[in-house]
Parts: C-alpha cells; structure tokens; sequence
C-alpha cells in the first residue's frame, strides 16, 4: 500500500493538473512491510492453510515496484518542460511565473482563450518559459561557480529597502486608498484596503506578493556582483594602444556625420557618450516670446483634436491679434534703443527656459525640435547681434536675435581619455560577460521537452534564437 502524506494513492489516471499539484508538494512514500509471520490455526479447524508460492511473492513484488516507476516516470515526464545538468524546470516553476506575466500585463481568459491571438499566445507561453529557464540556468551557474555571493546583511539591506520604498509609494498614494472607503472607515478597513492597494501594486508589477519582490532584486543584485567579480577590471583594462585607436575610430565618425549634417550635432550631443567633435554651422538665439494666454491656447488644441481647424484658426488669429499691441511696442523700444535685448528678455518675455539658458538656444539648418517659424526666423538672420521682426507661431510671437557662433572645435584625445578608458572598459566587459551567458545554457546541457505543439528539437532550435536576440 502506498501512502502520500497519509493518504492512499488511488489507482485512478492523474490528470496533468494532478500531477502538476503534486509535483510542487512534497511526497513521502512509505511501503507497509508483508507480514509472512504464519498465523495460529484457527479454532474452528484443523485444516493446514496453504502456503503463499515464493514465485508468486516474487511477482507481486516486481509488479508493485513497475506501478511505482510508471507512476514516477510518469509525473516526472508531465510536469518536467525541460532538464539541464543538476536540475529541472517543472511546470509549477512555470505556472507560477505565468500568473505573475498575466497579472502584470492584464492578461484576461478571453484575451489568451481568443483564437485570433493564437499565434502571439502560443510565442508569450513559449518566450516565458524560455525566461524561467535561462533565468534558472544563470543562477545556478552562478552558484556553481561560487559567485555573486550575498551577505546576510546585503540580503537584509535589500528587504529593508524594498520595504521602505514600496511604503513610502502607499504613503505618496494615501488620499487615493482613503477615497475607497466610507466616510467613518475603521483602522481595520484602512488596513485592509492598504493591504490590497499593495497587493494589487506588485501583481501590476509582476510579482505574486513582497517576497518575490524582494527576491527578484537580491537577484538582480547577485547577478551584477558576480557580473564585476567573473570579469574583474585587471582582465579587461584596455592598452594605450586600443585607447588611442577608439578615440580616432569615434572622431572619424562624429567628424563625418556632423559635418554633413550639423542637426545630427544637435540631436545627439546631449545623448552622446564621448561627444568629440563640433561642426560648423550651429548659431545661439535668444529671444523675446509674447505668448497668447492658456485658456486660448488651450481651447485651441481641443477644436484641431476634434477636427475643427477652421475654428482653431479664427481662434489662433483673435489671440494674435490680442498680443500684437505689446509686441509691436517691444519692438519698436528695441528699434529706438530704448530699452536692450538683456531687459526686454528680462521684463516682457513669456519664455523661462531663457532663465536657464541665457546664452541662448543652439540651432542650425534643417534642425526640427523647434516649431518651423522659430528655426526659419532664427537662420534668417545674417550677423550676430541682428533681430528680427514679430515672428508668428502657435505660442504667440517672438522677437529672435542671433546671439552668437558656436565655433567648430575638436577634442583632445588627453582631455577624453580616462571617459574613453571607462567606455572601452566596460564595453569589453560586456561582451565577454555575455559570451558566458549565452554559453552557460550548453555548458549545463540545457534539453527543452515539447511545449505548445512544438517538439524537443523546434523547442531547442527556438531557444537558440531567443538567445541570440535577447543577448544581442
């Protein structure tokens, strides 16, 4: 008789959900001992019973130990979706990670039970356990290799902290948590409906509770740890050599590109790692805005968004016509040289981002982050220190100066160098790391086994893949 947590085994077929369920408890089998011990005879006769045939022992016992393997052998096949070297992933794994992408996404029955949405169904099930896979592989490699190791006090720091943030978002969210509750709301219900706010927070966010929060990011930390410990800065530090040879590879580029087109300066240089080169071309304004007022601006934005341009245009040529007398008489104070460019700026304009750029804003030829008028009135201007006449846009008008040159210059490998030795650092870094990644899943002989219609080898050739796109 076979025993499962004090309950008997049936010999009903389990259902891959049985056996999914099963698979995440764990199982004490106990075997009751035969007992052979021959019974007194009865009082009633003096009949001898017959003695059990040690051949039909033998084969009661070789029959009850197939049953146990097939059941084994056949709740191992079910809930296991792939194997590797030291372990498996099991569809408990799975489905608990399915339930925190459905959550997090807003995944309804009718969505995934949808037949239009077969195909994407059947990627996301296949990419999410591709995810708890190669997630599964790198931490035990990372195990394995005796790396990225936590302290208890690290892994205390981390819970203290998500604890503390996740608090101080509740607390930012207080009024809204309190407007679900009746007026004479008890400290029990406030709790309570702080409790599912959190709840409902982290499922949103993917996680099923705070533990798997929390996990997560003791996680994430582990992995950037080992990430510094694997490939430590001694085995990556690049030469003098390899030095000067990406800042010339870099220059060439940015010289290149910039030279062609300035706008191209202007669009990345803010974003640009290792800005190096400044082409030709790019001007500073400065300018005087006079601006028609929000409720106009505003309800000329709700007549375009309903397609009521005609509207919006009468509209947009009232609040012009409103703001010219002061514009006109900005101008004319600047034509007379009564009053400078600085003051105007000063008490007339409607612009603060001349507070924070005095100097004015870069713009060149073909550049689009402004509106149209605003860049053609700015490139109009022939020498620094002109003005133009009222400019019209969809923000009132401007009176534009041509402030200054931003002259053409290049960077000097010794001022760059050590921003250059970091780059490269960590850009091999990178690369190396991620060969290890993409090779750990064969080192530990990561086998995938047929999954939503696709067979072990499409299930493996598919990973290959996955791999290549999520590392590259």
């Amino acid at each position: 008789i076979l025993y499962l947590k004090g309950k008997t085994i049936l010999k009903e077929k389990k259902t891959e959900k049985d056996l999914s369920i099963i698979d995440e408890q764990s199982t004490d089998i106990e075997i009751d001992s035969f007992d052979n011990d021959k019974p007194e005879d009865s009082a009633d006769t003096n009949k001898e019973k017959k003695k059990i045939k040690p051949w039909i022992l033998i084969l009661t016992a070789v029959l009850i130990a197939a049953i146990i393997f097939v059941g084994i052998f056949t709740w191992y096949k079910v809930t296991t979706l792939a194997t590797y070297d030291g372990g498996r992933i099991t569809r408990a794994e799975y489905n608990k990670a399915f339930k925190a992408e459905v959550m997090a996404q807003g995944l309804t029955d009718e969505i995934l039970n949808d037949p239009e949405n077969a195909e994407a169904v059947q990627e996301f099930k296949i990419n999410l356990l591709f995810d708890v896979a190669n997630s599964e592989i790198l931490y035990n490699q990372l195990e394995n290799l005796n790396i990225g190791n936590l302290t208890i006090d690290e892994i205390q720091t981390i819970e203290d902290d998500s604890r503390a943030m996740l608090d101080d978002y509740i607390d930012s969210n207080i009024d809204s948590i309190i407007m679900t509750l009746p007026d004479d709301y008890s400290e029990k219900e406030f709790n309570k409906a702080r409790d599912e706010f959190e709840i409902n927070l982290l499922n949103e966010s993917g996680f099923l509770n705070f533990n798997t929060f929390v996990d997560l990011r003791v996680k994430n930390e582990s992995f950037l740890k080992a990430y510094y410990e694997y490939v430590p800065d001694e085995d990556v530090a690049p030469t003098d050599e390899e030095l000067r040879a990406e800042y010339d590879a870099q220059l060439e580029i940015q010289k290149s590109t910039y030279s062609e087109n300035p706008a191209y300066y202007l669009y990345y240089s803010e974003q640009e790692e290792m800005p190096l080169f400044v082409p030709e071309g790019i001007r500073k304004v400065r300018h005087i805005l006079i601006v028609i007022d929000d409720a106009t601006q505003t309800e000329i934005s709700t007549l375009r968004a309903d397609g009521k341009d005609e509207e919006a245009d009468a509209l947009y040529a009232e609040g012009l016509e409103a703001i010219k007398p002061l514009a006109e008489e900005v101008l004319t104070k600047l034509n007379n040289k009564e009053i400078t460019f600085t003051d105007a700026i000063a008490e007339y304009g409607d612009d603060p981002g001349m507070l924070s750029y005095p100097d004015g804003y870069d713009v060149c030829e073909g550049y689009e982050m402004y509106v149209e008028e605003f860049t053609a009135g700015s490139m109009s201007l022939a020498e620094v220190g002109e003005y133009t006449d009222l400019v019209a846009t969809s923000y009132g008008y401007h009176i534009i100066e041509y402030y200054s040159d931003v002259p053409s210059e290049t960077v000097a490998f010794e001022d760059v160098a050590d921003q250059i030795s970091t780059t490269l650092l960590e850009s091999k870094r990178s690369n190396i790391w991620m060969e290890y990644l993409t090779q750990w899943p064969r080192d530990l002989e990561l086998d995938f086994k047929s999954f939503e219609g696709l067979t072990d080898k499409e299930m493996n050739s598919k990973f290959i893949i996955y791999l290549t796109g999520i590392y590259n």
